[in-house]
């Protein structure tokens, strides 16, 4: 009897694809704090709050012991040194790590000219400003895809470590400079790729993830030979499981942000220390590696705030109830819009929502959250995102072909610049979503930037005008606006002013999971509107789909590709069809 062509697909996943089964790594286990998250959240919106926050607590819990290490202390010295003999720092990572890496360029860039600038408004006549602009211009975070990826998951990608490698080759990066590869399994291909392509290019490189180092030296092949390669420093900051199980956008992308933050801004004090006549320094609150751990409890501590939990909760529910209404959030925001569009996009795979709206594409479902700079068009709201134009794939047929990717090449993604600058980030987004949008958000971090506000004409549909302010514990709010929610929290300034960076991630990560928890798309604590658009999402769904229907991988694998069979246009939310 012919076996069907589903049942083969799914046995020659699981007898000859086993690198992609990822279930025995930490950050794909079910934590057991949020075990009953969904029917926590459902019954009181702020206990699943402090169910969801309590798990940020096992990064307090091992980031002291990431920090006192020979590696640490080489990349921070590393970081130093490059500033000095003019050498590029560039960070590569995958869908949250990808834009991660984005963020971290985007820091880095801002930190060094704001610095530069202190330095020649004191008079400073070193050199120092000098190379504080030269590294500024020469950081870059790359994201697998490219800047259309930060907007929109580029399908299959990860998966192929030529597409890795193709990207740093187009960065021309030269012998000496620093090259910083993220991935929160520490087996993503295309991270992986880069990771060789900078190693062979001369680069001092290193390979931050997220699971034991034995595990990934043991179970995955492609891991291993990347550990093992010379010149390769390989950290582990492993932090154990997510509030969501797999969902990395989470404690493991918070920890990354953390740990490499604080580096940075520490590596950038002991280079002014060591080359500044001014000591602008002293204008910061953290200027020592051993601050962070204290800083990093304080600001989990302040998040426990009644009145804190009080406000979060009164957003996921308003949240809740757009949604379920048909109707999408915007945000807005200035110099946190690279944080607020980060989460928002990773929506979009994470819960299988409709990702942001083309104008090639006007009739599209709408979003069911999108963030807008108030008051700056597209291009410039990118420029001042990034402090660069964002950065597209031209790559035809003919590449693909060369890369040995022929089914990719039969189709190619438009990832080219036109694309993103398609999709409207800046205040055309608000005719944009003119129909759909009620409610509008102005996110204000008064102790970091000035707020500004969209016009009335480009707000004329919109219901509700809320403003969520973000204050720093013991300091007077700065302003003349209303506060419709806020939040106050411990934020020491630093250099890169990470820890108000952090506040928003871990921020607005609870508010859209909390949300999400609350209308059914997380079930226990697994996300269950999963999409198997790659082979990594595959085995989760398999997994997802056995721990819940209580079957064998094996069975759990039939009715995975059996669907994909029956549906092969359609994988959206497929392990909610399934369940």
């Amino acid at each position: 009897m012919k076996t069907e062509k589903w049942k083969q697909s799914a046995d020659h996943f699981i007898n000859n694809e086993k690198e992609f089964h990822l279930g025995f790594l930490v950050t794909e286990t079910s934590h057991p704090y949020t075990k009953n998250l969904d029917k926590v959240i459902k019954s009181s919106t702020a206990d699943g709050i402090r169910q969801l926050l309590k798990v940020d607590s096992d990064i307090a819990e091992v980031f002291p012991g990431c920090i006192r290490t020979i590696e640490t202390e080489k990349l921070q010295k590393t970081i130093t040194s490059s500033i000095k003999n003019g050498r590029r720092i560039i960070f590569s990572g995958c869908g949250s790590t990808g834009r991660l890496a984005v963020l971290l360029e985007s820091l880095w860039r801002k930190g060094c000219i704001l610095l530069a600038d202190k330095l020649e408004s004191g008079k400073d006549t070193s050199s120092t400003a000098d190379l504080l602009r030269k590294s500024a211009a020469g950081v870059r975070g790359i994201i697998t895809g490219g800047d259309r990826a930060l907007i929109k998951s580029v399908e299959n990608f990860e998966d192929f470590q030529v597409f890795g490698r193709q990207q740093v080759k187009e960065l021309h990066l030269s012998e000496g400079d620093v090259f910083i590869a993220v991935s929160e399994g520490g087996e993503t291909s295309s991270v992986i790729g880069s990771a060789h392509e900078a190693l062979e290019k001369g680069c001092t490189t290193f390979f931050v993830f997220n699971n034991p180092e034995t595990t990934l030296r043991n179970k995955i092949k492609r891991s291993r030979i990347l550990i093992e390669t010379p010149g390769l420093t390989a950290i582990d900051i492993t932090t154990g499981p997510m509030a969501v199980s797999g969902s990395t956008r989470m404690q493991a992308t918070t920890m990354e942000l953390l740990y490499l933050g604080s580096i940075l801004e520490t590596a950038l004090i002991d280079f002014l220390k060591g080359n500044s006549k001014i000591p602008v320094y002293k204008d910061f609150e953290l200027v020592e590696q051993g601050d962070y751990p204290k800083a990093f409890n304080s600001l989990l501590k302040s998040f426990e705030r009644i009145d804190n939990i009080e406000n979060i909760a009164s957003i996921i529910e308003l949240q809740e109830r757009e949604y379920n209404n048909g109707k999408t959030v915007l945000y807005a925001a200035v110099d946190f819009l690279l944080d607020i569009f980060t989460d928002t996009t990773e929506q979009t795979p994470t819960f299988s929502l409709p990702p942001f709206r083309s104008t090639y594409a006007p009739d599209s479902p709408a979003p069911w959250a999108a963030a807008l700079h108030p008051v700056k068009g597209t291009k410039e709201s990118w420029l001042e995102m990034l402090g660069r134009e964002p950065a597209g794939l031209s790559w035809d047929q003919n590449l693909y072909k060369k890369l040995n990717t022929p089914d990719i090449a039969a189709n190619p993604p438009k990832l080219d610049r036109d694309e993103i600058y398609s999709y409207k980030i800046g205040r055309e987004g608000f005719n944009l979503y003119k129909k759909e949008a009620s409610t509008l958000i102005n996110i204000i971090f008064p102790a970091v930037s000035k707020a500004e506000f969209p016009d009335s004409s480009s707000i004329n549909s919109i219901q509700h005008v809320y403003n969520f302010v973000v204050t720093p514990e013991g300091k007077p709010r700065a302003g003349e606006y209303t506060s419709d929610f806020e939040v106050i929290l411990s934020l020491p300034s630093s250099p890169l002013q990470l820890f108000s960076h952090i506040a928003a991630k871990i921020l607005f990560n609870t508010i859209s999971t909390g949300t999400m928890a609350r209308m059914g798309r997380i079930k226990g604590n697994w996300m269950i509107e999963v999409t198997p658009s790659n082979k990594k999402l595959i085995d989760r769904s398999i997994r997802i789909i056995s721990d819940l229907k209580s079957v064998s991988y094996r069975e759990a694998a039939y009715l995975v590709f059996k669907e994909i069979e029956r549906e092969p246009e359609d994988l959206s939310s497929l392990v909610a069809r399934l369940l």
